[in-house]
């Protein structure tokens, strides 16, 4: 976004107040992450399409529930994330949420060294190790290290405190390096 572009806050505000084209271009410039999301978590393109297209129907439907002091982006995920949860019990999933933590610890920060890059099918490893997270630990690894959303906007989308969200997160990226560890194994026997 460039400095003379409207914030995506002043944007949905003026959606509020009835300019519903200025919605189009929020949903050029989060239609993809929105997306993205959405299709890791389902596994499924098509779903995810559908899915995106909801997420903004929504958005505009409860536009009203937006607040400015609030970033659009963990408004628009928090919609995404009730939209998916909609979604998956019609399929019959089974839907599970992490038990609240007395206590977190430091979040690890992984880096290539940690996780071993150095193939090029490393990147391919990482992501079958992602997708064989349970659901909750892989989301909050899509929320914040693929969506680059603060904790506390991830606490928002989750509806959940702070220390939760940063327990999610320390356990979540300890489960994916350890996943990534066994497939690295795997291939290299």
């Amino acid at each position: 976004m460039h400095e003379s572009e409207p914030s995506d806050d002043s944007l949905m505000v003026a959606v509020q107040e009835g300019d519903l084209d200025k919605m189009g271009i929020l949903f050029q410039r989060h239609h993809g992450h929105v997306y993205g999301y959405l299709c890791s978590l389902t596994g499924k393109s098509h779903a995810a399409e559908d899915l995106t297209q909801d997420v903004f129907l929504r958005a505009l439907k409860y536009r009203h529930s937006f607040k400015s002091q609030l970033k659009f982006a963990s408004w628009l995920f928090r919609i995404a994330r009730n939209a998916y949860y909609d979604w998956a019990r019609r399929e019959g999933r089974n839907l599970t949420v992490l038990d609240d933590p007395d206590h977190y610890h430091e979040e690890p920060s992984l880096t290539r060294e940690d996780i071993g890059f150095g193939r090029q099918n490393d990147l391919d490893l990482l992501r079958q190790a992602l997708d064989n997270l349970p659901e909750a630990k892989r989301e909050v690894i899509l929320l914040s290290r693929f969506q680059g959303l603060k904790c506390e906007e991830i606490a928002h989308v989750l509806d959940c405190k702070l220390g939760t969200v940063k327990a999610r997160i320390f356990r979540a990226l300890q489960a994916l390096k350890k996943e990534f560890e066994n497939l690295t194994e795997g291939v290299s026997q």
